[in-house]
C-alpha cells in the first residue's frame, strides 16, 4: 500500500498539476477573483518553468562525483535498478534511459579492475507489474559486455530504493567483510545511501549519470520557460520527497 501512495503523491505534487488547477479555476471562479488564478498560473509557470532555478536545487541536492583515480578497490559494485526501461512492442530489447549510465560505469570500473563482481538490483518499480524485471534484461546486457555470471549477483525482486537495500543486505549476508561500492545517480545517492546504512551496509558512494554544470547556457536559458523544467521537477521531487517520506517510515 506504501508503494502505490508513494506513487500517487509523486504525481500530484508535480508543478503541472498545479498550474493546471491554477488555470482551471480561471475559468470555474467568479469573475472578481479570475485575475488572481491568472496572476497565480502564469507565475507559477514562470517559476517552475525556469531551468536554471531547479537545476540549482538538483545540483545542490545531488551527491558529488567520486574521483576514480583516487578509488581504491571494492568487492562488490552494488548498481541500483532504473536505468533499463521495458518496450511493450519488444519485451526481450534491452533498452537504456538517462539512468542507464549506472550500468556502464559498473561495466568501466570492473574492466579497470576498480570491482571484483557486480551486484545489480531491480525488479519493476511500476504499480501495474508486466513480469519484466529489470536485473534480468541487465544480466543480459552485462553478459554481452563482457561479465560472466562467475562475477554476476542478481537481485530482482525488489521495487524500490528501500526494497534494494533490504534485499541486497539478505543477498550480501554470505559476503562478509566485503568492500561495497554503491553506483547510482547523483541525484538518486543521498536517499539511497541513507538506506543501505539503514540496513547496517557500509558502502562507498559512486555517482553516475551525473547534471553537467559548467559552461554558459545563453540568457534564455535564465530567463525563459523551459519544457526540460517540468521533467526535472518531476524527477526532484521523486527524490527530495521519497527521502522524507522514507524518514517517516523509519527506512532511513
Amino acid at each position: 500500500m506504501y508503494f502505490f501512495w508513494s506513487k500517487i503523491l509523486v504525481f500530484v505534487t508535480n508543478p503541472f498539476w498545479w498550474i493546471f488547477i491554477s488555470f482551471l479555476f480561471y475559468f470555474l471562479i467568479p469573475y472578481k477573483w479570475k485575475k488572481y488564478a491568472l496572476i497565480t498560473a502564469v507565475s507559477l509557470f514562470f517559476i517552475f518553468g525556469n531551468q536554471y532555478i531547479i537545476q540549482q536545487l538538483i545540483w545542490n541536492w545531488e551527491m558529488s562525483p567520486t574521483l576514480i583515480a583516487a578509488l581504491p578497490k571494492h568487492d562488490i559494485g552494488i548498481v541500483l535498478g532504473g536505468g533499463i526501461k521495458s518496450v511493450k512492442k519488444d519485451p526481450d530489447r534491452v533498452t537504456l534511459n538517462a539512468a542507464g549510465d549506472r550500468v556502464m560505469q559498473a561495466v568501466y570500473l570492473y574492466k579497470i579492475g576498480k570491482i571484483n563482481k557486480i551486484l545489480y538490483s531491480g525488479g519493476e518499480g511500476s504499480i501495474n507489474p508486466q513480469g519484466h524485471e529489470e536485473a534480468v534484461k541487465a544480466k543480459i546486457l552485462l553478459n554481452l559486455l563482457g561479465i560472466p555470471d562467475s562475477n554476476l549477483i542478481i537481485e530482482s525482486k525488489s521495487k524500490n530504493t528501500y526494497e534494494n537495500a533490504a534485499f541486497t543486505a539478505k543477498i550480501l549476508q554470505k559476503y562478509s567483510n566485503s568492500k561495497l561500492l554503491l553506483i547510482t545517480s547523483g541525484i538518486h545517492m543521498r536517499r539511497s545511501l541513507a538506506c543501505f546504512a539503514k540496513q547496517g551496509l557500509n558502502t562507498t558512494p559512486y555517482t553516475a549519470d551525473i547534471d553537467d554544470r559548467d559552461g554558459f547556457y545563453g540568457w534564455g536559458y535564465y530567463i525563459f520557460p523551459s519544457s526540460l523544467s517540468f521533467l526535472l521537477w518531476d524527477m526532484y521531487l521523486h527524490e527530495v520527497i521519497g527521502y522524507f517520506s522514507y524518514y517517516m517510515k523509519g527506512y532511513v
